[in-house]
C-alpha cells in the first residue's frame, strides 16, 4: 500500500513500504541483508525529510548492502545530494556497502559538478 499524502505507516519496510510527499515517492524493501530505497520524483528541500525517515528506518536494519535507486528521479538539488551523502555516512558507520543506481543526466551532472562522482559506487538500471 502506498499513501499518497505520506501520512502514517504504509506498512513494514520489509514488505515494500512506500511513502509519498512533496513530489517524492520512496519505496523501501529488504531481504537477506539487502535493503533498497527506490526514489521517484524530485529530491529537494521539500521532500528530503522523506528520505531522512527512510534512512532512519534503514539504520535499524542489519543490512550488508543499501541500494539507493535514483533511476526514477527527475530532479535533485544540493539538499538531495546531501541526503545521498548522508546515506554514504550511515553505511560507513554500519559497515554496509552503498550502491547508487544511476539517474537522469541532470542528477548525474550534480554528482559530477559537486566532485563526489568518484566517491560513490554507481550501477546502471533499476534495482531488482
Amino acid at each position: 500500500m502506498c499513501l499518497a499524502d505520506g501520512a502514517g505507516d504504509a506498512g513494514d519496510s520489509r514488505d515494500g513500504r512506500c511513502d509519498s510527499a512533496a513530489g517524492l515517492t520512496v519505496q523501501a524493501s529488504g531481504c537477506d541483508g539487502r535493503y533498497t530505497l527506490v526514489l521517484t520524483g524530485e529530491l529537494d528541500l521539500r521532500s528530503r525529510p522523506l528520505l531522512d525517515e527512510a534512512l532512519a528506518r534503514f539504520r535499524r536494519e542489519s543490512a550488508l548492502t543499501l541500494t539507493l535507486d535514483l533511476s526514477g528521479l527527475a530532479f535533485m538539488d544540493s539538499t538531495g545530494l546531501h541526503g545521498v551523502l548522508q546515506a554514504k555516512a550511515i553505511c560507513a558507520e554500519t559497515a554496509c556497502e552503498l550502491i547508487v543506481v544511476r539517474s537522469s543526466e541532470q542528477v548525474q551532472r550534480l554528482f559530477e559538478l559537486s566532485g563526489v562522482l568518484e566517491e560513490l559506487r554507481f550501477a546502471d538500471g533499476a534495482a531488482g
